[in-house]
């Protein structure tokens, strides 16, 4: 059986200021569900994912159809010992990451069983899923990640409408060990006010707050954690264990989350 071996291509002349602008005409001119984009260190990532987000929302100003763009960095964990709070948050950042690339690679494992039991089926041109842009380091994708398995054990959704116990809601939440609180406001909270559950997942830049009728989650709608005031409407929300619950870990690390479309990009490789 013959290997398939992916095109490579160099790109050299780029200064470091510009390297956002021309990786986001790269990834839209070659568009797969995720990138994985591995640079030098930690804060030249977070600048590139910075900019990559800016002069993609900047290219979709311009009349040219765009699919969403979902920019991350997978940062390196660090040891309990040195700053709790910077710790839980560089690893809930990590979880972050893995949960998006998980959703991603069961997309596009079931995009491809869909092609293959049906193969005349045309293809939609607004079918394309979201892409995934996610920028490391080396020493982030070197230290160990959550078997998959067991990540998808400790992770789950919640939707609006959903039949859903409000105990049983409540009891899930102390196994992925959140805290109960008066007031929820960093991730890793939650709080109960009547028959509202507000929540904090740790995977998520915001709060949201699930209003129950009954056993049925009737609505969710993100809030402020500040004002502690209500916002949008969303329809589903994911829920994943805190950096505090221990999992085995993967044998061959990150890459057991990877979708087989993934696309890897090096800055500096030689570096």
């Amino acid at each position: 059986m013959p290997i398939v071996t992916a095109p490579r291509h160099k790109i050299t002349g780029v200064c470091p200021p510009s390297r956002g602008a021309v990786l986001a005409d790269l990834l839209r001119a070659h568009p797969a569900p995720v990138w994985l984009i591995v640079t030098e260190e930690l804060k030249a990532a977070e600048q590139l994912a910075e900019d990559i987000a800016f002069f993609h929302a900047a290219s979709a100003s311009s009349g040219e159809k765009n699919h969403a763009l979902d920019v991350l960095v997978f940062p390196e964990s660090m040891p309990d010992t040195r700053d709790m709070r910077e710790a839980f948050a560089a690893s809930s950042d990590r979880l972050a990451a893995l949960s998006k690339l998980r959703a991603a690679r069961q997309s596009s494992v079931a995009a491809s069983a869909s092609e293959r039991s049906i193969v005349s089926a045309p293809r939609s041109a607004t079918s394309t899923p979201p892409r995934l842009v996610v920028v490391s380091t080396p020493a982030a994708l070197l230290q160990p990640v959550p078997a998959l398995e067991q990540f998808a054990t400790r992770e789950f959704t919640l939707a609006k409408g959903q039949a859903q116990s409000f105990q049983a809601l409540l009891e899930k939440l102390r196994e992925l060990d959140y805290d109960s609180e008066a007031v929820c406001e960093a991730p890793g909270h939650y709080a109960i006010r009547g028959g509202i559950i507000d929540v904090y997942p740790v995977t998520a830049t915001q709060p949201y707050r699930l209003d129950f009728f009954g056993d049925e989650i009737e609505d969710i709608r993100a809030f402020d954690p500040v004002t502690q005031r209500s916002g949008e409407s969303v329809e589903t929300i994911t829920l994943s264990a805190t950096p505090r619950v221990r999992l085995d870990p993967s044998k061959t690390g990150l890459a057991d989350y990877l979708s087989p479309q993934t696309h890897l990009l090096f800055v500096e490789p030689a570096a």
